[in-house]
């Protein structure tokens, strides 16, 4: 058995709330850190008027930049007196989010170059992240710690008030026109519930102390594809974008927006079994799940699927050319078509040199120096004796190397 005291209370109090500092600032502009931290202490905070970051879909590799994007309110309420006890809350209302294409077009080399500078140092962060949270986890093993974050699921429940998050696209499609594609929820809710919906699904010999039961509802979730749209970004403040896709999200009780959906409005219950400790009992399933949902309609017209297609063929181009977009002409092709021919041989030779330039013994050598030498600095950064200059180049060196390279190189030191 496990005794909660007030030192371990204090410890997990501090964990949360660096972990939800860190969640938050990583999607939310202009946060303040320390009020979170006060009201987390306290049991209770609450957020008002957010304003997301543009870069929110930079982490997920995604096309994607953030026009607008806002969020009412988010609340908090953790029980630290009865914990384990009384319900952790979360609620969060009125999330709308806009998006676009995020085009590389009129990028230089500086600026591409410091856009895989910041890929590359997220991707690096996720992996030193893992290994704490392994490391956290050997060590702590059966601990308190463990302990308290399986009473926080149990007890969690979530919440979420009209969320519409709306990808509006005025460049992919050949005559140039605006389209917009959605994803919207009225609600979304999950809380825990009693045993008795799985009787028949849990063998009797099953240790039920062992699991816990939530069940999750979505309410009028749809998907729609509109082929011609008005941009609804253009709000002046986080409120009145909240309250302008508020009012474009389908609700039971009022009729539903004029869109074109490819899945209607639908309602989806599904309960779910988890155990608490999935790696340790292998007996016991990690995950029983029932779902209920109503008729289910997928439809797509002629004019979706042109519009889909297009702008497949839109970021496969993209792609394609993303690593040669620093020497992409300004002009169009009819205006200066020499330029464009330039552009297309110094793509191809650029290719090719940089392929056979890591096969030469020149670059071997530099290879091998530098990854000597990131491993000796990299020594020092774990030591925390990496003073400004030898700092500034660690972080030139590992624009050198790729990410691979740089994890092996760090799990070596």
């Amino acid at each position: 058995m496990i005794f909660l005291t007030h030192y371990s209370l204090v410890v997990f109090e501090g964990a949360v709330t660096a972990f939800l500092t860190r969640l938050l600032s990583s999607y939310v502009k202009n946060l303040n850190a320390e009020s979170l931290g006060v009201g987390i202490l306290g049991g209770e905070v609450v957020l008002e008027d957010l304003e997301l970051r543009e870069d929110v879909f930079d982490q997920f590799h995604l096309p994607l930049r953030v026009v607008r994007g806002a969020l009412k309110s988010i609340s908090v309420q953790i029980p630290w007196k009865a914990f384990g006890n009384a319900p952790v809350i979360v609620h969060v209302k009125e999330l709308a989010i806009v998006v676009e294409p995020h085009l590389e077009n009129t990028w230089t080399e500086e600026t591409l170059a410091e856009w895989q500078r910041i890929r590359k140092q997220r991707e690096l962060d996720k992996v030193e992240m893992l290994k704490k949270q392994k490391q956290g986890e050997t060590e702590s093993s059966g601990s308190i710690s463990q302990w308290l974050l399986s009473k926080l699921l149990e007890n969690l429940q979530v919440s979420f008030e009209s969320i519409h998050i709306r990808y509006e696209d005025a460049v992919s499609l050949l005559d140039k026109r605006m389209f917009a594609a959605g994803v919207c929820f009225e609600g979304i809710r999950l809380q825990s519930i009693d045993q008795k919906p799985f009787d028949k699904l849990l063998h009797s010999t099953v240790d039920r102390s062992k699991l816990f039961f939530k069940e999750v509802k979505l309410l009028t979730f749809c998907i729609y594809l509109d082929e011609t749209a008005q941009p609804l970004g253009e709000a002046k403040t986080t409120k009145d974008l909240c309250h302008t896709m508020a009012q474009d999200i389908p609700m039971v009780n009022r009729p539903y927006p004029p869109h074109s959906y490819v899945i209607p409005p639908l309602n989806l219950v599904t309960k779910v079994v988890v155990s608490k400790h999935p790696t340790q009992f292998l007996h016991v399933p990690s995950f029983i799940i029932d779902m209920s949902v109503s008729a289910v309609e997928i439809k797509f017209r002629e004019s979706q699927a042109e519009v889909i297609w297009q702008w497949f063929a839109f970021m496969s181009n993209q792609r394609k050319r993303s690593p040669w977009i620093h020497l992409r002409p300004a002009e169009t092709v009819m205006s200066d078509p020499a330029e464009w021919w330039r552009y297309a041989s110094n793509c191809i030779l650029h290719h090719y040199r940089e392929d056979q330039h890591r096969w030469t013994w020149e670059y071997i050598q530099t290879f091998r120096q530098r990854r000597r030498r990131y491993m000796a600095l990299w020594k020092l950064c774990k030591l925390e004796k990496l003073t400004g200059g030898l700092r500034h180049e660690l972080l030139e060196l590992e624009d050198f190397f790729e990410v691979h390279d740089l994890v092996e190189f760090r799990f070596l030191v």
